[in-house]
This record gives structure tokens, sequence and C-alpha cells, in this order.
């Protein structure tokens, strides 16, 4: 907090405020008004906050019945591209900043009773072990990156999300990388017995059931993935064999 009280400025900041917004919005398109009708409507209703009543409303329904407007006379543009995205920036980072400050110094997060400031519920948050164990990763990532090249950087991301679910996998089951199937399959009937639906009592049963499909789905999972590579690795050695082939062929054709 700034240790200072600026609610004093409300009677006056808040019918400016109002009054320009009016004045903004009655000005888009095709017609056109002066800012003073909105600025004597709104600044009527500044006795109400001085009986600390909020009247946000109804001093820019005020402002917005004081508001005369006329037709825009159409003919050519006198600013530019440029200077039209330019004054929509300016605007919209005005209006952005007066939300921004509000919520920095007023927003709340409830927390089973708890309340703290929001600015410090993000500055916790980033300070937490789960952001920064993101930022650890994208750092090595950026490493490697620098060292081995953007492919290299770029398999290693894909294979750290485990688009599969092998890692996952490995994981339920107790395995490290590179099991065999004969790991995978001895350690699935371990867990199976183990984890048995039939075996558990009260409570524990719906615990069982869902740890044991969890197994059971991660046993699927590796298996199917064993079976994709076996597949594919017996396609590459018959394709490697056929390519052997081929030239002992042609010799053999040439001979004759």
């Amino acid at each position: 907090d700034l240790g200072l009280d600026l609610g004093f400025l409300r009677p006056v900041l808040n019918p400016l405020g109002a009054a320009i917004g009016v004045w903004l919005v009655g000005n888009i398109g095709r017609w056109k008004g002066s800012i003073k009708g909105p600025l004597l409507g709104c600044y009527l209703t500044t006795p109400l906050y001085f009986f600390g009543i909020n009247a946000g409303s109804l001093t820019t329904l005020a402002g917005a019945y004081c508001f005369r407007r006329q037709w825009r006379m159409p003919g050519p543009s006198t600013w530019s591209a440029c200077r039209h995205f330019t004054v929509l920036l300016v605007c919209g980072l005005l209006y952005s900043s007066m939300w921004a400050s509000y919520l920095y110094f007023n927003a709340e997060v409830n927390h089973n009773g708890d309340k703290i400031k929001l600015r410090d519920a993000v500055g916790n948050f980033l300070k937490s072990p789960l952001v920064q164990e993101f930022w650890r990763n994208v750092r090595a990532h950026w490493k490697h990156m620098q060292e081995h090249g953007f492919m290299s950087a770029w398999n290693r991301l894909v294979d750290s999300l485990d688009p599969f679910g092998e890692k996952n996998a490995l994981k339920v089951l107790g395995l490290e990388a590179g099991a065999t199937q004969d790991q995978i399959k001895s350690r699935y009937r371990e867990l199976s017995k183990q984890w048995h639906p039939d075996k558990a009592k009260g409570e524990d049963k719906e615990l069982a059931q869902e740890k044991f499909l969890e197994i059971q789905a991660a046993y699927e999972n590796l298996s199917n993935i064993k079976n994709r590579r076996k597949k594919a690795n017996s396609k590459t050695v018959k394709e490697e064999e056929n390519s052997d082939a081929m030239p002992q062929q042609k010799e053999q054709t040439v001979e004759l």
C-alpha cells in the first residue's frame, strides 16, 4: 500500500472519468458532440459522494442525459492510419491501467476463509515450486538447443511431454525406461494381485478398483507400444535385406 488515502479524490475523479467515457462513446461513428454537457451532468451528482453514496451508475446516466450530439458531416479524414492506431493504443492503455490499478490495490483472494491481496497471491504463485520447476525446464531446453540445435531440442521437448503415455505407464508399474516385455508382464501380474478389488474391503475397495484399472491401462499401453515398435523394426530389417539382395541379383544377371 502507498500509505496515503486518496479517497478524497473520488468526488472529482469519478465524475470526470464518467464524463470522458460518455463523450468517447458518443463520438463513435458519424455522430459528434461536446464534452461540456457530460461534464456538467456528471458533476451535478458530486454531492452524493459526500453522503457516502456510490453514485457511479447515476453519474453515468446524468452525463449521458446532458450529452448533446449532432450529425458529423462526412469528409476526407485528415488522420493517417498510424495516428488512429496510436490514439486507440493510448486509450486502451489508459483504460487498462485504471483497471490494473484497481485490481492491484483492492482485489483479494478468499481461500478457506483466509483473505490475501491478489498481488501477494500472484507473487507467491510465481515463487511456487511448480513455476520454478517450469522455468528450470525452459532454461534446460534453451541450453540444450544452443548446444545441440533446434531439432534435437524439439525432439527432447516432445519426448518430455510424453505424447504416447509411455513414461506415465512405466511410472504406474514402477519400471525403468527400456524394460522388456517380460519385465512388464511380470510386474503387471504382481501389481494386479496386490490391488485386486476382491482382496479389498470397505472404503479401500473403491481405491483398489481405481488402482487396478490404472495398472491394467498402463500394461495395455506399454504392450501396444512394444508391439508397434517390434513391427516397425521387423519391417525395417526386411527392407534392409531386400535392398542388400538387389545388387546380388543384378550381378548374377550380368554374369549370365
